[in-house]
């Protein structure tokens, strides 16, 4: 059953706010408000509920899928996100949803995608935005044992670059992950 409800939550898919959202009845389907998506959105693919929902995926699946997670948009529910990492200073840097924004709001972990040319392909950039005010933030984390690519070294065995794994966004390069691919 389904019924039409007005949220302040945002779209799953494309994260606009205060829409008419047509999804299973959230009384008899309580997850439901978190996977919450416009009528004209593409239903959730299973590579975007993020690495933790993959059956032993390989580095590239991994890379990928936390490339291309969809946030979810209650701050109550558990991130998407493959956890936390360390960020530039060498500090632990846990992942920011659920907390509580400046304005009283709650923040939303809306996005990660690869970053940096010359650092090792486990640098990371997390988008935060809150669910009140349009405040929002991106901070740069490394993930280590998730890296985005793979280093390549020419025929003398010098670093000549990375090779991004398939399906990954990276913030330097036109990466757009056609539906299909995946």
């Amino acid at each position: 059953m389904t019924k039409t409800i007005t949220t302040h939550d945002r779209c799953a898919a494309c994260r606009m706010p205060n829409l008419l959202i047509t999804m299973p009845d959230p009384d008899r389907y309580p997850g439901a408000v978190a996977e919450a998506v416009c009528p004209d959105c593409p239903p959730l693919r299973p590579i975007e509920l993020g690495v933790a929902a993959l059956t032993d995926p390989t580095p590239a699946e991994r890379a990928a899928a936390e490339a291309v997670w969809r946030p979810v948009s209650n701050p109550d529910e558990p991130c998407r996100c493959s956890g936390n990492g360390t960020g530039a200073d060498g500090n632990v840097h846990l992942c920011s949803h659920g907390n509580t924004c400046d304005c009283g709001g709650r923040l939303i972990h809306t996005d990660r995608f690869a970053v940096g040319l010359i650092s090792p392909p486990d640098y990371w950039m997390d988008t935060y935005c809150c669910t009140e005010c349009t405040d929002s933030y991106d901070i740069e984390t490394r993930l280590p044992d998730l890296p985005w690519g793979v280093r390549l070294q020419n025929e003398a065995g010098d670093f000549s670059g990375y090779e991004l794994y398939h399906g990954v966004r990276h913030a330097q390069f036109n990466t757009d992950v056609d539906e299909e691919d995946e």
